[in-house]
């Protein structure tokens, strides 16, 4: 998604030194008009795969997050 809206979404960064049960990172990213910058604003939090072999809510995740209902409707404004 960075490499087709470069300017709606920020690089893919680890969050702080969270690590998964397993000891793997987890990251995060920011869908804004201005991706780069922390502009204090109310934020939302998109999680999935909260339980295992639960495949259909990441895939969810990524649909909207990729749909219209976000990247297309900051594009507009």
């Amino acid at each position: 998604m960075k490499q087709l809206y470069p300017n709606l979404i920020s690089e893919i960064a680890p969050i702080d030194e969270t690590l998964t049960i397993e000891g793997r990172e987890a990251y995060w990213v920011r869908i804004s008009n201005k991706p780069e910058i922390n502009q204090n604003k109310p934020q939302v939090l998109f999680t999935a795969l909260t339980h295992a072999r639960e495949p259909v809510p990441m895939q969810q995740m990524l649909l909207q997050t990729y749909s219209a209902t976000l990247l297309r409707h900051a594009c507009r404004n």
